[in-house]
């Protein structure tokens, strides 16, 4: 959880409203086929029908934040002939200004991983 405070009191942003806000921005650009799991135990988790729904909005994503910074790991899927330079170039600065504008962090560091390819 992350608390701001400012001279009207104090703004708490939890992780899942990180991760629904990173995944909705990601998912929505063009080339995005969508988010893959960040490692194996994520996978066999969101593979689990009862587990998985918990932890489908997390998948792929991975956000800390330290000293008012934030930095994020994004496992994606991308779309067969897709310019992944421009489309990673695109997410980086998505998010950049998605965040910034909607909380007021800013994003120091947005690594994407490219994790598979789709047709």
């Amino acid at each position: 959880m992350v608390i701001i405070q400012n001279h009207l009191g104090k703004i708490r942003y939890t992780k899942a409203f990180f991760t629904t806000l990173i995944s909705s921005s990601v998912t929505s650009c063009f080339g995005v086929a969508g988010l893959t799991p960040c490692n194996k135990y994520e996978d066999i988790i969101t593979s689990i029908p009862v587990l998985g729904k918990l932890f489908s909005e997390s998948k792929g994503i991975n956000v800390k934040i330290s000293d008012g910074k934030m930095r994020i790991a994004l496992h994606v899927a991308v779309v067969y002939g897709t310019n992944t330079t421009a489309l990673i170039d695109n997410i980086q600065e998505k998010l950049s200004f998605i965040i910034a504008e909607q909380t007021g962090i800013n994003v120091e560091k947005v690594d994407v991983y490219i994790d598979d390819l789709v047709n």
